[in-house]
């Protein structure tokens, strides 16, 4: 996330500058932050600190496709997962859904075939026209390859 300081009044450049030397009057500047979703959902399903479309993204899409108890998690997460059930998946999915975090084009509406298609292709490497192509509801707000990176990414722990 960017944050703008309109007038602020620093002579600091660049990454880390010095902020203390404020010779500029009206200056202005600019601060990058790389904040956690406010519900905690990542891409992480499965809690290893990793993400990875065979563990992480196959559980979102099973998941936005009903599947549920053993059918979720079956060959399905990693040996070294911290939430490895579905009593632990689950809640941890719905909440991801409940809150819009997975609703990655922003139509207001979770759903396997756009939703949880761009979370795998995403995870599989896809960018650009090889990620949006065919998996974008007509009423996004989130339609470009570019506006779904940097939502996914910031979905990324």
């Amino acid at each position: 996330m960017i944050f703008s300081a309109r007038g602020e009044g620093s002579n600091a450049t660049g990454v880390d500058g010095d902020q203390n030397d404020n010779s500029i009057s009206e200056a202005g500047a600019a601060y990058v932050f790389n904040l956690p979703t406010p519900t905690g959902c990542t891409l992480d399903a499965d809690g290893n600190a990793s993400t990875d479309a065979l563990t992480d993204g196959l559980l979102f899409i099973r998941y936005l496709f009903g599947s549920r108890n053993e059918s979720l998690t079956v060959d399905a997460v990693a040996g070294d997962c911290a939430n490895c059930s579905a009593a632990d998946l689950e809640p941890f999915l719905e909440q991801c859904s409940l809150s819009g975090t997975s609703d990655i084009d922003g139509n207001g509406e979770v759903d396997a075939l756009t939703d949880g298609l761009l979370i795998i292709r995403y995870l599989f490497g896809s960018r650009a026209d090889a990620l949006i192509t065919d998996s974008v509801s007509d009423n996004c707000s989130r339609c470009s390859a570019v506006d779904i990176e940097n939502h996914l990414q910031a979905l990324i722990p």
